[in-house]
């Protein structure tokens, strides 16, 4: 039974029209996880900064609205600032049941969130498993694979010997982006190579690779 009002922002002129808002004050400044899960519908969601409903200033959205047979998660993490409050717009076109769980959780940063503890990589064969929740981004940190940093994590690879060398990022989930730089410091670094892999809104990873 929701419905949009005048003034709000349109997120979707054919899955929008049945909004509902939720307000969330970040307790600290970090790295926050919005997550929203629906059963029969691909949650249409916005995040805003603001206190009137036609002057709210948007921070990030996605999903699509439609209505599914399955159940559909949007999930997303987003630097927040301590004592801000964040509107959070809910949006969709379901079939049938129109539920959906919000949740917004704070995690600690991880031990390679900066450039200066990135973690060390040996061999000419590596793997390396991470989580970015709680990431961070830091001042002059470069833009990764075209888009802004919002929750990097870094590591440093020595090559072995020379030649050329295959990076992938199979069996992350959400959108994933690699970059591999050289230098030794974060705002001085020279860009190699990048990589992007689109599959739902979620958060980044990104790798660093050093040659010396």
């Amino acid at each position: 039974g929701a419905t949009a009002e005048a003034g709000e922002p349109v997120l979707s002129a054919t899955t929008g029209g049945r909004s509902v808002w939720h307000e969330w004050t970040a307790p600290a400044s970090g790295t926050a996880l919005f997550r929203v899960v629906a059963p029969r519908f691909n949650p249409l969601v916005g995040i805003y900064l603001g206190s009137a409903l036609n002057g709210l200033t948007p921070l990030v959205s996605g999903g699509s609205g439609l209505a599914t047979t399955t159940e559909q998660t949007f999930l997303i993490g987003y630097p927040v600032s301590s004592g801000s409050s964040y509107k959070i717009l809910v949006d969709g076109a379901p079939a049938t049941d129109g539920s959906y769980r919000l949740s917004v959780t704070m995690a600690a940063p991880p031990v390679n969130d900066t450039f200066a503890a990135r973690v060390r990589l040996t061999g000419a064969v590596v793997h390396s498993s991470a989580s970015n929740e709680g990431a961070t981004r830091e001042t002059g940190e470069p833009a990764h694979a075209g888009s802004a940093a919002s929750g990097s994590v870094w590591w440093e690879w020595t090559a072995p010997a020379s030649g050329p060398v295959a990076m992938d990022m199979a069996g992350s989930t959400g959108q994933a982006r690699l970059a591999v730089y050289t230098g030794a410091a974060v705002n001085a670094t020279l860009l190699l190579a990048i990589v992007a892999v689109v599959v739902v809104p979620y958060l980044v990873y990104t790798n660093r690779s050093e040659k010396r």
